[in-house]
């Protein structure tokens, strides 16, 4: 969790003031690489980018910690009712739903839901988030 902190709250952060959104997010997104597991790079990957961009598009901070937290306590919260291990293959599509239609249905109603929130977010007023590069002359 605090590397998501560090990616998004220090390096994005810093990287908006100067360079374009796609420099800030590549960026952002390749410290994923960290994570040695190929699976945890593709979803840190993919949260960091979802959760930069919402963080451009809005300057919200919270919008970030709320998500990462929602990210992360799903699966704590599911594990003190269900028993399952968190490290496991597919939880939800095994365990919880048992299903793959109704998996694979959940899958893209959420994916739905997701574009839907990016598209509303991308079209709120753009933050400068640049700062001016003119030297004051006295």
């Amino acid at each position: 969790m605090g590397l998501i902190f560090l990616q998004i709250g220090i390096i994005g952060h810093g990287l908006f003031k100067n360079y374009s959104l796609g420099v800030a997010l590549g960026t952002t997104c390749l410290i994923s690489l960290i994570n040695f597991e190929p699976k945890t790079v593709l979803a840190m990957f993919i949260l960091i980018g979802i959760l930069t961009f919402f963080y451009y598009r809005t300057g919200s901070f919270e919008i970030v910690i709320l998500g990462t937290l929602v990210y992360f306590l799903i699966d704590l919260l599911l594990l003190q009712f269900i028993d399952f291990n968190v490290m496991a293959e597919n939880n939800y599509r095994y365990v919880i739903l048992g299903n793959d239609v109704a998996y694979f249905g959940v899958m893209l109603v959420s994916v739905l839901l997701l574009l839907f929130l990016m598209r509303q977010v991308g079209q709120l007023k753009q933050i400068q988030w640049k700062q001016k590069t003119e030297l004051i002359e006295y």
